[in-house]
């Protein structure tokens, strides 16, 4: 489940090294139809090994998306032509069928990678959603359990940077302040996200990292209510201030604060004496 989130969250802001092993594999699955070229050439025309650099086109766009599709792609129709096409060794062609083929193998790798893509995107989302529910559900069912408060912090902060692929953390109002109660993802709180979340909770509005008058936060912070007048603050990790991503976040925030409002409305006792 955590796998599925982590590789979401690497999919949206296009970082991490899967992103190079894509473009890599599907390098590698071209070398592979080249080689299956030579192995058949002799039993095969010119215009039908055209269909071998196809699969490589499909695959890369099942596994790793648009960018290594394309990639595959520019390499199978260049593979094809210098390889396969006379004169070979040179990306010119002297038969008007290999100029029929090439432009064949183009447009059919290009239907054939906008249904992988759009497929690998419907299996990508329908997974994600899956992983999201589950973890929702695990917070759900310690609240309904009535698990130490302990507990439910923790599994929070966890569910938070597990659905938003981001360091998450739980600031709980302990006397005149906040106090940390749980984190995850490796969160640490700076003193300017500490200073944006004591004015979350007393203003009872979310702050945007990155944003006036917080411009060194790197939290998005949400104030979550509590019945007997104490309160917490929900906090995700967006270092560059976007405000879309924020957006896209605030929903399973909210959700997550409602079932530790639940769970915490219980439990009037200090975060300290609550725990378990």
């Amino acid at each position: 489940m955590a796998k599925v989130l982590r590789l979401h969250a690497a999919r949206k802001t296009g970082r991490g090294p899967a992103r190079l092993v894509g473009y890599g594999a599907a390098l590698a699955m071209v070398a592979v139809a080249a080689l299956a070229g030579f192995l058949v050439e002799h039993l095969a025309p010119a215009s039908d090994l055209a269909l071998l650099f196809v699969l490589p086109v499909l695959l890369g766009g099942l596994s790793f998306g648009w960018g290594p599709a394309l990639a595959a792609a520019v390499a199978g129709a260049l593979a094809f032509d210098v390889l396969f096409t006379e004169p070979k060794g040179s990306l010119t062609m002297a038969s008007p069928a290999d100029v029929w083929a090439l432009s064949l193998l183009l447009v059919v790798a290009a239907i054939a990678s906008t249904a992988a893509v759009d497929s690998r995107r419907r299996r990508l989302e329908a997974e994600t959603a899956a992983a999201r529910a589950q973890a929702l559900q695990r917070l759900a069912n310690l609240v309904i359990e009535g698990a130490p408060v302990r507990s439910i912090l923790d599994c929070a902060a966890e569910t938070l940077s597990q659905i938003c692929g981001a360091a998450a953390i739980v600031l709980f109002e302990e006397g005149e302040g906040l106090q940390v109660a749980a984190g995850a993802g490796g969160a640490a709180l700076s003193a300017f996200d500490g200073e944006a979340a004591r004015w979350t909770l007393e203003h009872r509005r979310a702050t945007r990292a990155q944003a006036f008058p917080f411009d060194a936060a790197e939290y998005d912070l949400w104030p979550i209510a509590r019945r007997f007048g104490r309160g917490l603050v929900l906090g995700v990790r967006n270092p560059s201030g976007d405000g879309k991503l924020r957006e896209e976040r605030e929903p399973h925030v909210q959700l997550v604060g409602a079932y530790l409002a639940a769970a915490l409305a219980q439990a009037p006792v200090g975060l300290t004496s609550a725990g378990g």
